[in-house]
This record gives structure tokens, C-alpha cells and sequence, in this order.
């Protein structure tokens, strides 16, 4: 229905999933086709891809075959460093420390933070408060993580998770609730929301 409405009006096609990223191992994407339209920027490392959308901040830094990036906006209030790439700097020369999560505890803000050591380990998490919502999982042996749960499901054509769609019609449930799912579901069984740590 929405792909039907946005190849009639595609003046909306830039709201479509706004602010939004996807990170991903699926090379197979078409980037001209719905839901990106050509609108989304690409960062490829190795067999990792990196969509985000026009509005979304990406910063990333390189060393030594290692990459970590931020997607959104991060703050150490200790050192009182704003600047995404200096804290990216900071973090990558640490990667490798027994105290790495120290430093990433030390971030506040609205992002997502990623490192890809020496192209075979890939980490990641998101704000202390989860400001940033995230959701991931493993579909046909491509890593999916992304901002939205439905650019997920359009992508791979997923259907909903029959559990979540007896939660949700639940008479109760839309004036408890809202629009949220509890713990870490998300619409589709087949990946699940990253919940902060």
C-alpha cells in the first residue's frame, strides 16, 4: 500500500523511513528501487554495507584494517568531546584495551555505535537510555541491523509474528501499550529490538 501511494506521490518518498540507517551483509540491495529510491547514502566495508538515510548523521574512521562509526550524535561529557570523529579517534585507538567498554560508557547522546575489527568481527550497540532504537537479527545468512523493524521486514519480505499480532489486537492492549512492543519484540520473529545496556 505505502510503495503504491509513494510511486504515485514521490515527492514523499524522502520521509519515507526518516532518519533511519540499515547496516547489513546483503550486497544484493537496489539502491534505485523502494524502499531507498536512490535517496540513501552507501558506505561499504568489505562485506559490510552501511545505508543511511539523507538526514542521518554517519561518521566513521578508519586504522589498521579496523573501522568503528557513529550513526547519530554522541557526547563525552568527561572529556568534553563533541565532535563524532574525535571520539571516534579516541575510541579506535583503544579497541583492542581491556577497558574498551569504558570508553564507550562514557558516551551519551542519540546514536548507534559500530567497530568492524580487521573485517571478520563486527560489534555494536546503541545509546545508554536507548534514545536510538535498533533492532537486528539474521535472515537467508544476511546480517540485518537497522533503526526501523519494517525496513527490515520490506526489504526481506517478512510477515508478522503471529504472537505479536494477537498482542497488538488485543482490545486492551493500543491504551497500555501504544504502539510499543514489550522486552525485545519487534513485528517479525525473525529479528529482534536491541535493547541499551
Amino acid at each position: 500500500m505505502i510503495k503504491d501511494l509513494l510511486d504515485e506521490q514521490t515527492e514523499l518518498r524522502h520521509f519515507l523511513f526518516i532518519r533511519g540507517f540499515l547496516v547489513t551483509t546483503d550486497n544484493k540491495i537496489e539502491s534505485n528501487l523502494y524502499p531507498f529510491y536512490g535517496k540513501w547514502n552507501v558506505h561499504s566495508f568489505g562485506k559490510l554495507q552501511i545505508w543511511t538515510h539523507p538526514s542521518t548523521e554517519f561518521n566513521c574512521v578508519e586504522k589498521e584494517g579496523d573501522i568503528c562509526f557513529l550513526i547519530g550524535h554522541a557526547y563525552n561529557p568527561f572529556t568534553m568531546e563533541f565532535h563524532e570523529e574525535d571520539i571516534l579517534n579516541r575510541i579506535i585507538n583503544h579497541l583492542y584495551d581491556d577497558n574498551f567498554a569504558d570508553y564507550l560508557s562514557e558516551l551519551t547522546g542519540v546514536f548507534m555505535f559500530g567497530a568492524v575489527k580487521q573485517n571478520t568481527h563486527f560489534l555494536f550497540l546503541v545509546d545508554p537510555s536507548g534514545m536510538q532504537s535498533a533492532c537486528v537479527g539474521v535472515v537467508s545468512d544476511n546480517l540485518y541491523c537497522s533503526s526501523h523493524p519494517q525496513l527490515v521486514g520490506d526489504i526481506c519480505n517478512l510477515k508478522m509474528d503471529e504472537f505479536v499480532k494477537q498482542l497488538v489486537d488485543y482490545k486492551w492492549y493500543p491504551r497500555v501499550m501504544g504502539g510499543y512492543l514489550p522486552a525485545d519484540l519487534t513485528p517479525f520473529s525473525e529479528i529482534k529490538r536491541v535493547v541499551p545496556n
